[in-house]
Parts: structure tokens; sequence; C-alpha cells
């Protein structure tokens, strides 16, 4: 079933960073560009810049080593967001022509799972035209951590990729040095 796509969780990530890639070699960006923690991106954990104060500096390179090593989720909304949506979608895959559009940033998929925002979630669910509905989410906060408490809330609220997808985007960004930060399970030495 390597073509049948599947809710990937935090793995969207490689196409944050695929897209910040292409903009470091277009000279859109830099490794080293400075981007100071804005309190609108900041997002749930996994992680822990969202304790960062507002306006503490980081550049790219920590950004996306953070988003990648750690599962950031601010790291991840601070790139996606200096990257722009856009351009990660320039990236999907031929056939995602409408499930990870628009392609949500880690705070707008909480807050679409908050269980206090369901007139929101039906309307997103409804929507032909979802881009319409990001500025009100933009306007509501973060929900508690503790909605996950009882389990998963609203599944269909995901980046769904095939494994097929998830191997052609890790081959575009693996030989990069953050990715060998944290390895994860994988053994470097073989």
């Amino acid at each position: 079933n390597a073509d049948n796509p599947l809710a990937v969780g935090s793995t969207f990530k490689l196409w944050v960073l695929q897209a910040l890639v292409k903009q470091i070699a277009a000279n859109q960006h830099q490794w080293d560009e400075v981007i100071a923690l804005r309190e609108e991106w900041k997002s749930l954990p996994s992680g822990f810049l969202q304790s960062w104060p507002e306006g503490a500096q980081l550049t790219l390179e920590s950004l996306a080593a953070l988003m990648i090593s750690q599962s950031d989720n601010t790291a991840t909304d601070h790139v996606l967001n200096t990257v722009g949506r856009e351009a990660v979608e320039a990236l999907l895959p031929e056939g995602d022509r409408t499930r990870n559009k628009p392609f949500l940033t880690t705070k707008e998929f909480f807050v679409l799972k908050d269980p206090a925002n369901i007139r929101i979630l039906q309307r997103w669910r409804r929507s032909q035209e979802k881009r319409t509905l990001l500025a009100p989410l933009a306007a509501l906060p973060l929900p508690s951590v503790s909605i996950f408490n009882n389990g998963p809330v609203a599944t269909d609220i995901e980046w769904f990729f095939s494994a097929r997808e998830l191997c052609s985007t890790m081959s575009a960004v693996a030989d990069l040095p953050l990715m060998s930060i944290n390895p994860g399970l994988v053994d470097p030495s073989n």
C-alpha cells in the first residue's frame, strides 16, 4: 500500500524543511538568517520554544534543527511562516491537489482540533474554499494540551501522505547535517 495516503503527524515537517532548502539554494533565505520569535506563531508542544519569550532570536538553521530533531512545533511554524505556505504547497505531490491544501501550520491544526471551535471545524469540513477560513483560525487562541488527554481528536485534521511520497521527500533532505542530530532508532554506524 505504498501509495495509500495516511495521517503522518510530524513527518509533514519534511516538506517544510524541503521548502526552506529550496529557498536557501535560490538565495531567498540563508541558514544564518535570524528570526525573532513571534507570539502569533507559537504553538503547543512538542518542543520547548513555545515557552521562550517573544523576540528571542534564532537562526533559520537553529529553527530547522529544532523542528526536525525535537519536533518543535513552534520552530516549525516559524519556518513555515518564513518560507510561506505556498512554497510548501508547490512541493506537494502531483496527486495531492486538495488533501493537504491549505497546508496547515501546527497552530491551525491544534485550533481546528479544539472542541471549543466545533463550529469552525464543521465549516472547514464542508468548505470548498478552506483558505477563506485561515484568517478566522488565526484569531482564535491555542487550546490547552489537555484536549488530547482522552485520546485522538478530529482525526480528519492531519497531514496525509503515502509512504512513497514520504520516501521521496525524505531523500531530498536526508543528507543535511541537521538530519543527523537525532537519528531516532536508527543506528548511524550501519
